[in-house]
Order: structure tokens, then C-alpha cells, then sequence
């Protein structure tokens, strides 16, 4: 699945120059959007995996935060 793909890589070492964590960030912004507008169409178990999937992303996200 793409989206366990992209947690692996999201997951950035504090090693990581900046540039690349930066990156990371906007990659992972994009499969939030992506995913947002997936759970907006979604129903029932769809949208709850899709709502975990976010919450997901946004501890992603807020990691990458601590990091820049």
C-alpha cells in the first residue's frame, strides 16, 4: 500500500539535513490533502480507516514540525 510506503519514508531522522526534512513535510501535506478529499467522498469503514489514516499524518506531520 503507497500510503504505508509513505509513513516509512516520512519518518525522518533528526541526522537529516533540513532541505530533506523540509521535503518530507511537503510530501506528506500532499497525502493529507490527498487523503482528506478521499475521506470527504467516504462511507462507513472507508471512512474511519481513512480518519485513522489522518490522524496518522498528523503525528507525521507534527514530528517533521519538531524537526525543521
Amino acid at each position: 500500500d503507497d500510503e504505508k510506503k509513505a509513513e516509512k519514508k516520512a519518518k525522518a531522522d533528526p541526522k537529516d539535513p533540513v532541505s530533506l526534512i523540509a521535503f518530507e513535510f511537503q510530501d506528506n501535506a500532499k497525502k493529507m490533502k490527498t487523503v482528506l478529499n478521499k475521506w470527504k467522498k467516504a462511507e462507513g469503514e472507508e471512512k474511519e480507516r481513512l480518519f485513522n489514516r489522518l490522524k496518522e499524518l498528523t503525528k507525521i506531520k507534527n514530528e517533521l514540525e519538531g524537526l525543521i
